[in-house]
């Protein structure tokens, strides 16, 4: 029988051998693992995440689909980038310059950046990989959804080749056709991305469509991609490229998104511990998670009511001014479902303007509420013939909007207030789609959706919108047309100040709701941060303790 001395001697070799059993098995690299034990700064984790479906395509610019974005954002650098606090800095530019006339970019960049693929592909990324990348973004042919965003870039509409052009390996310079003071938040986007020829013409025309066929600049490169159309254990596993780490820390290992497209499967791989990230489809709330999971919120989109212009006796002003005038917003925010908060503008709390929280410069507008004053309108401004013909209204709202308890609470002020009581229509997304287009209705319940720019809130309301059914303004449609010929950022943010307040105090959108989007994780993950502008999780700075 051993003796008590032999186990003191092993137990240095049996704990060492515990720690490392131990690193292996929490989906680590060991060398990774043991750095970061040693270390104590939460490096070296493989975070495991859940996304709705298959990548359509890792080729940015062509990616619109959640899915491809949410892995494309955490792979490419452009010239500039969006810094957590939401300020945009340098990228694969070490510096730059604008002319006077801010017509001419030149742009200097790193020398310590360079391309990774899976099937071992290296170079250094250069000017020429840029003036490349532009080239195919702005190319008619290929037909990026994106390429119209950049079409301040001088030759960018097909009169001749776009004036990108790299002057030598490091120094590109860009020449606009006319100053646009959001070009640099432009080069922060993923279509803005580089594109190195030589590997591209490598690929026969698969580029973006498997893993050896993508090659990356920023954090993260494509190690495996399993996407079997039948399959069910689909996933896109992203490996740390070490010589943007070298630079410029990446701190995980790799990240592996999962394809999960059931919300219930996804939350349960979160709860089981498979998934360390929990970031559900749509806006709202969080349920069903561990007590010790952190939950963040991010308040990126608003609901409101529009009434329908082709309702004779509800589209005037004087009715629409008692209609909203007696909603009182103080009272419904005492029973608000969780992540949501009661609006009084268009743009949310969250969106951001040039690096700065767009509400701690610009202030949401005065909207005075008094029910008193709204139903003594409403009595002498509407015949008794005209208030029974409203008896038969309705509110349009799509079955996905999750938040019905909350316009019941509007109907019921109106009610109190006016007598005036619209039935609830609940109708599927495609019958809500058809009826805004088609202008059937009378009152809606309309979600203006998250943006990647400050502007892109007034759209559903300019001549440019999709829908036509909507009440347009010609502040909004103003602003929302020139949006990228703005000469300064003041001048544009003044201008959207003076659209938002139009259209609120015209009863052309009645705000309700500010919404959120969401995300869980796990105890002692932090530094994992959301992008509004892409609308995705940002991995490069994460850690777990």
């Amino acid at each position: 029988m051993p003796s008590p001395a032999s186990y003191e001697a092993k137990r240095p070799f049996i704990a060492a051998l515990f720690i490392i059993l131990m690193l292996m098995t929490t989906g680590c690299s060991f060398a990774d693992s043991l750095l970061s034990l040693v270390k104590g700064d939460g490096s070296g984790q493989l975070f495991k995440l859940s996304i709705p479906g298959d990548p359509v395509t890792l080729d940015p610019i062509l990616a619109e689909d959640e899915s491809s974005i949410a892995v494309l954002r955490n792979m490419f650098e452009g010239l500039l980038k969006t810094a957590p606090s939401g300020e945009i800095v340098c990228g694969s530019a070490e510096s730059y310059t604008v002319s006077e006339d801010g017509l001419v970019y030149t742009f200097y960049l790193r020398r310590d950046m360079e391309w990774r693929a899976a099937g071992g592909f290296s170079e250094k990324v250069t000017a020429y990989d840029f003036e490349f990348g532009f080239s195919r973004l702005l190319d008619p042919e290929l037909g990026s959804p994106y390429a119209k965003d950049y079409s301040c870039i001088k030759n960018s509409l097909g009169e001749g080749e776009p004036c990108v052009t790299a002057l030598d390996e490091y120094t590109l310079e860009i020449t606009l056709s006319y100053p646009n003071a959001l070009f640099p938040s432009l080069l922060t986007r993923l279509p803005a991305s580089p594109c190195c020829k030589e590997f591209f013409e490598s690929c026969n025309g698969k580029y973006g469509l498997e893993a050896k066929s993508i090659a990356s600049n920023g954090p993260f490169y494509v190690r495996l991609w399993q996407h079997d159309r039948y399959g069910s254990d689909n996933y896109v596993r992203l490996t740390r490229n070490d010589a943007y780490s070298a630079a410029s820390r990446v701190y995980p290992s790799g990240i592996s998104f999962l394809v999960e497209k059931s919300e219930r499967s996804r939350l349960e791989s979160f709860n089981s511990g498979s998934t360390q990230v929990y970031f559900p489809s749509g806006e709202g709330g969080i349920f069903g998670i561990p007590d010790d999971s952190q939950v963040y919120r991010v308040y990126d989109s608003s609901a409101g009511l529009v009434v329908s212009p082709k309702n004779e006796i509800l589209s005037r002003e004087d009715v629409k001014e008692a209609l909203f005038g007696c909603i009182e917003r103080e009272s419904l925010s005492e029973g608000l479902p969780q992540g949501t908060k009661a609006a009084y503008g268009i743009f949310p709390p969250d969106a951001y303007f040039d690096s700065r929280e767009l509400r701690s410069i610009l202030p949401e507008p005065e909207i005075s509420s008094d029910p008193r004053l709204s139903g003594y309108k409403w009595s002498f401004i509407l015949t008794e013939s005209e208030k029974r013909e409203l008896a038969g209204c309705n509110v349009l709202v799509a079955d996905s909007f999750d938040y019905i308890e909350v316009l019941e609470l509007v109907i019921e002020q109106w009610e109190a207030c006016l007598g005036f009581t619209p039935s609830i229509e609940i109708v599927n997304e495609t019958d809500y789609q058809r009826r805004l287009e088609e202008g059937s209705y009378d009152i809606c319940l309309y979600e203006i959706e998250k943006s990647l720019e400050l502007v892109g809130y007034l759209a559903p309301f300019s001549s440019d919108g999709e829908l036509a059914s909507l009440p347009h303004s010609a502040e909004a449609g103003s602003v929302y047309s020139s949006r990228y010929s703005y000469l300064s950022l003041e001048e544009l943010l003044l201008d959207c100040q003076s659209a938002e307040s139009a259209l609120v105090s015209s009863g052309s959108y009645c705000p309700l709701l500010y919404l959120s989007t969401a995300y869980a994780v796990s105890d002692g993950v932090c530094d994992l941060w959301y992008d509004t502008a892409s609308a995705s999780l940002v991995f490069s700075d994460a850690k777990l303790f």
